[in-house]
């Protein structure tokens, strides 16, 4: 059992994997760099969808998780970072992101971004809203549906970040389909709707002449989708179906 004995510095009751375990663990077991970002995205797709479509996924919650699959595989890149509009620059010089550069789109588009829309436009909005500077991301949802201004300004410009970063993507790849779930999703018909009218404004129209959207729905448990597939991809479950 020594070979399985993994050196450690926890000191805070394993709240934070430390550098070892991780370095440890990819030295012995990982052959190739995946990121979360990319299983998270895959994984809003994977139940009854993952074919041999080529497929941009985009999951929005907390953060923004994406993945890119081209004729039914993972297109993952050397350091396992293929396929991530997370860091993807959107707004120059704009907020600065937890990456420490300014402008990710995750800053605008994810759960977090929502949140910091809603702080920076309550500052100058002087109508009645039912949110407030500690307002959830779900009352944003609720209020946009019933036809709150505050809210749907706050998700009107997500959507146009989004599809901003999107209409670049799928110049880049042209991808046949685009599924969008995670909890930002939710806003449904408010969210879309914009979306594909600004996405409209900023493809190219070549790349968007057999292009579809969709929304998908696995919620937390995406990651473990994602991962699933991969591992199922990979042990060649999938041919031999066939």
């Amino acid at each position: 059992m020594d070979k399985w004995k993994i050196e450690t510095d926890i000191e805070d009751n394993g709240r934070h994997l430390s550098g070892h375990i991780i370095k440890s663990i990819k030295e012995r077991f990982v052959k190739h760099s995946i990121s979360a970002g990319n299983l998270t995205g895959i994984g809003i797709g994977v139940p009854g969808f993952v074919d041999e479509a080529s497929t941009f996924f985009v999951t929005l919650g907390t953060g923004v998780g994406s993945g890119i699959i081209v004729n039914g595989d993972l297109v993952n890149g050397p350091n396992g970072t293929a396929g991530e509009i997370d860091h993807t620059i959107t707004v120059p010089h704009g907020r600065l992101c937890t990456c420490g550069r300014e402008g990710c789109l995750e800053e605008y588009v994810a759960a977090k971004g929502l949140r910091r829309s809603l702080r920076d436009y309550l500052r100058n909005f002087r109508d009645s809203s039912p949110l407030h500077k500690d307002s959830e991301v779900i009352d944003i949802y609720e209020a946009a549906k019933a036809g709150d201004a505050l809210a749907v300004h706050i998700v009107n410009d997500a959507a146009y970040y989004l599809a901003y970063a999107l209409a670049n993507v799928v110049t880049l790849i042209n991808p046949e389909k685009i599924i969008i779930g995670g909890g930002v999703s939710a806003a449904g018909e408010k969210l879309l709707r914009p979306l594909v009218a600004h996405f409209k404004r900023f493809v190219l129209k070549e790349a968007d002449k057999s292009l579809s959207f969709e929304f998908a729905r696995p919620g937390n448990d995406a990651g473990i989708y994602g991962a699933t597939w991969l591992v199922m991809k990979r042990l060649g479950y999938f041919q031999n179906m066939l």
